[in-house]
């Protein structure tokens, strides 16, 4: 593929005029400084860069089949009365090109500096300065609306302002944030160990196992995410019993097994708690 388009390029560079030479040279350059880029860092995944990368490559291309056309060599084609090669048309498309450019720098811009004042909520929240972490994730997450880690901090945070003091707008809050964070990200593990933490705070084992499904069926080879749900269904199970509660046990008995039995075998990582709790479930039955 490489020496294909190495290939591409001198055939370019070689029938291009004298005058698109740059052009032609600054395209291709572009195409294989992102190519590189790609291989180590941010890849063509990223919306901005397969965007470009592509609209490059579609520009060379229409570059090549108007050589065949015969309408490079015109010095004066027109598109609806505007010259291509007057100033005009250079003017027109230099401008889009800046407003593309300005438009990438501000989104770039904005999201470094909400993942800065991300990383001094973070550093707040390990100081347990909760009111000062607050306020820089809300606007982290205002510049950065894509980023799951900000709206699940702040679940994080207004579960734990809802634990201590028992406001319900706390509580509604926590779950607008959490239910954000897990749009975004919904089989991201480290995410969901937060999420589960609101969840567990929030007195809300439904949402905590529907997370943990979540998880399985995003990635149902993870020993850790099985674990995970064995572990809140038996702990709801076994506070269901202590109040006597038969067919609330019975309901999270009866996931374990379902769990244990549509678990895949090549399952990464030890599931022995699983295996204890459909044990346990099944003797319960």
């Amino acid at each position: 593929v490489c020496l294909a388009f190495l290939g591409l390029l001198y055939k370019i560079w070689r029938d291009a005029a004298g005058e698109d030479r740059p052009l032609a040279a600054a395209a291709a350059l572009t195409i294989m400084m992102v190519g590189l880029h790609s291989a180590f860092d941010f890849d063509l995944s990223i919306p901005a860069v397969a965007f470009m990368f592509f609209a490059i490559i579609g520009a060379l291309q229409g570059y090549v089949l108007s050589w065949r056309s015969g309408a490079i060599n015109n010095k004066t084609v027109k598109n609806r009365g505007a010259d291509r090669n007057g100033p005009v048309f250079r003017i027109i498309l230099s401008a889009l090109g800046l407003v593309l450019a300005a438009g990438l720098t501000i989104t770039s811009a904005l999201f470094y500096t909400a993942q800065t004042i991300g990383d001094k909520g973070s550093d707040a929240l390990k100081k347990e300065q909760l009111n000062q972490a607050e306020s820089l994730f809300a606007r982290a997450a205002r510049l950065d609306r894509s980023e799951a880690r900000y709206p699940l901090n702040l679940a994080l945070i207004n579960s734990v302002y809802f634990r201590e003091k028992g406001d319900r707008t706390y509580y509604t809050e926590a779950l607008s944030y959490a239910e954000l964070a897990q749009n975004l990200e919904p089989y991201n593990l480290e995410n969901n160990a937060m999420l589960l933490r609101a969840y567990y705070l929030l007195q809300r084992t439904d949402l905590q196992l529907k997370a943990c499904q979540a998880v399985i069926d995003g990635n149902p080879f993870i020993g850790q995410s099985y674990e995970t749900l064995a572990k809140i269904s038996m702990d709801s199970a076994w506070a269901c019993l202590d109040k006597n509660q038969l067919d609330g046990a019975r309901q999270y008995f009866v996931l374990v097994l379902q769990t244990r039995n549509e678990m895949p075998a090549n399952v990464i990582g030890s599931v022995s708690r699983l295996n204890l709790a459909a044990g346990q479930s099944a003797l319960f039955l």
